[in-house]
């Protein structure tokens, strides 16, 4: 099983189209396509689509066999991602792509887990974009 394959799997398991994970990602809809099909490699793309789809990026890829992520708290089954907080992460994100690359995936993955957190904290709910955006380039200072 392929990126593509993972991608239309856990789509299809939520009830999105593609449509929708583009507008969560803020990849466009013909790559998604173009990757679900085979037609396109997703590694440019992997850290938007694993928080829009809420999976761990290194199980897109097929590196591991954990589909969630493991970040030692537990988040509860009925919790929903922040989703003004997943577009704060992908804007920081896209904004990146010099840290990304200078990152080994071990380092891509911590800055992933701090991405997820910050879209899981009930706290964060009522911080706006701006303050989750700095927020987060708080933590990757850390890293």
């Amino acid at each position: 099983m392929g990126v593509g394959d993972r991608v239309r799997q856990v789509r299809q398991e939520k009830g999105i189209t593609q449509k929708d994970l583009a507008l969560l990602s803020g990849v466009c809809q013909q790559m998604i396509s173009k990757l679900e099909v085979g037609k396109a490699q997703g590694s440019a793309n992997i850290v938007r689509l694993a928080l829009a789809l809420d999976v761990s990026p290194a199980w897109l890829e097929g590196i591991s066999p954990r589909k969630t992520i493991d970040h030692g708290k537990q988040v509860p089954a009925n919790s929903t991602l922040n989703r003004k907080a997943v577009h704060a992460c992908i804007e920081y994100l896209s904004g990146k792509a010099d840290l990304l690359e200078a990152y080994n995936y071990r380092r891509q993955a911590e800055l992933f887990t701090a991405c997820y957190e910050l879209c899981t904290q009930q706290k964060n709910r009522k911080l706006t974009k701006t303050s989750l955006i700095t927020m987060l380039a708080r933590r990757v200072k850390g890293l």
